[in-house]
């Protein structure tokens, strides 16, 4: 009896207590042996220590906690980017201090900026605000995509055709949204585009066609306010959406709630694959302002190919509003957090390269830098 359970602890965890204290019931051994009673009671603690010992050791190894340091750098000068997508051995970040344009591209190899472009106006290849940036790759060919949520556009350009001319192509698509649109995000899936912003839904799916919202999906977090109305919800959830390169799931982190989810592409929708939450989601509200009251949870995710890569803050809000990540979580596909890595560095946000190999990282410190991992 006490071998079987001693096996039962280490399967159920959460079990352990009920398990050792179910097997030893008085009631279920015969009266005329309590003193062999008594001994297996002294034994089933013994088996209880070592067994919970064991399992805390499993969960260690399963939230093993190690160090990461950069293998390279690049002191290419830069503006103030708050975004970074990979394309070969380009780097495109936005915030360029450039005249020639809002994003910089950054040559790797040569640690320096090829070119610039995207300048800032209303003209037909000008934008307002860069809301998003993603890089899709298409028939072995890589596109770079960019979403302005101020003119409510949609521009997708050929890097090799951006690499050729040095930004001066045109775009090879430009998709207008609906004017009466509040999104925020915008993203390519298979067969569908994916945006987020002021909506009544988290997840708004639109048309490839005209761009119009087919249908939307998936509960924004509601801090126990049930009643608030999405506009608010919407607000609450602010954050940020990652896409796989398969164009088949969305990683999703909302900023003030320690949540980071994972959504797959199903039947013309999205459905929730899993969700891990690190610190609650909590906020109070004053008037139409809100309060939030919990601290900085992930920053920004991406996909490997054992899994999903997450950025981890973990701090209360800080009056300069300068927080970056101090750990890399690493969970497996099935949203188990298998490793957590401390920082060299504060990051602010990263990208992971095609090939699953390298990441590339923002930090400031307080200058912006970019910093080069292996994973």
């Amino acid at each position: 009896m006490v071998l079987e359970c001693n096996f039962y602890i280490c399967q159920k965890q959460n079990e352990v207590l009920t398990c050792v204290l179910t097997g030893f019931i008085v009631d279920t051994y015969p009266n005329s042996n309590i003193v062999m009673m008594m001994k297996m009671k002294q034994i089933a603690y013994v088996f209880l220590a070592v067994s919970m010992f064991s399992c805390v050791s499993r969960n260690a190894r399963q939230e093993e906690t190690a160090s990461l340091a950069a293998v390279d750098s690049l002191s290419v000068e830069m503006g103030f980017p708050t975004l970074i997508k990979q394309a070969g051995r380009r780097l495109f970040v936005n915030h360029s201090m450039s005249d020639e344009g809002m994003i910089d591209v950054i040559d790797i190899d040569g640690d320096s900026v090829a070119y610039s472009f995207a300048l800032h106006g209303q003209g037909p290849d000008e934008f307002l605000q860069i809301a998003s940036m993603d890089v899709v790759d298409r028939g072995g060919h890589s596109y770079f995509t960019v979403f302005d949520n101020l003119k409510r556009e949609y521009v997708t350009y050929s890097v090799d055709s951006l690499d050729a001319t040095k930004g001066r192509c045109r775009p090879v698509s430009r998709k207008s949204l609906p004017p009466s649109s509040r999104y925020l995000e915008v993203y390519e899936l298979d067969g569908m585009y994916v945006a987020t912003g002021r909506t009544a839904k988290k997840f708004s799916l639109l048309d490839p066609q005209d761009m119009h919202r087919l249908r939307s999906c998936c509960d924004y977090l509601s801090g126990g306010f049930e009643d608030t109305d999405s506009m608010t919800l919407s607000k609450a959830n602010f954050g940020c959406q990652y896409v796989s390169s398969r164009r088949d799931r969305v990683a999703g982190v909302v900023f003030m709630g320690g949540t980071l989810s994972v959504y797959a592409v199903a039947d013309d929708s999205l459905r929730t694959e899993w969700t891990y939450t690190c610190s609650p989601f909590k906020y109070s509200k004053d008037g139409s302002s809100l309060r939030f009251e919990s601290p900085v949870g992930y920053l920004a995710a991406g996909f490997s190919d054992d899994g999903v890569v997450a950025l981890y803050c973990g701090e209360a809000d800080k009056d300069d509003g300068s927080n970056f990540g101090k750990e890399l979580h690493l969970f497996d596909r099935k949203g188990v957090l298998k490793k957590k890595l401390q920082l060299d560095a504060g990051w602010y946000n990263f990208t992971i390269d095609s090939a699953g190999r390298f990441i590339y990282a923002i930090a400031y410190n307080p200058d912006p830098k970019l910093l080069i991992y292996r994973i």
